[in-house]
């Protein structure tokens, strides 16, 4: 389990490799915060949002951003 990166088979389909390459690789550390660079506060926000009673579970603290939170609208599908 540790040396997962040294497996024979790659444990995944070749078309998804693109993907999956970090996969073959050992741990590394550089990607931790990338989601600080790629993600918009509101993105950030909607995340927390939607995400507040698991992160809570989980122990992770809500980051304080200032965003303006889209309204969301949704069809109940009353079939």
């Amino acid at each position: 389990m540790l040396v997962f990166n040294q497996r024979k088979e790659l444990g995944f389909n070749k078309r998804y490799s693109e993907h999956m390459n970090n996969t073959l690789k050992p741990i590394f550390t550089s990607s931790i915060y990338k989601w600080k660079q790629k993600l918009s506060n509101t993105q950030i926000a909607i995340i927390q949002s939607i995400l507040d009673d698991d992160m809570k579970l989980m122990e992770y603290s809500a980051i304080d951003v200032q965003a303006v939170l889209p309204q969301v609208r949704y069809k109940i599908d009353d079939r």
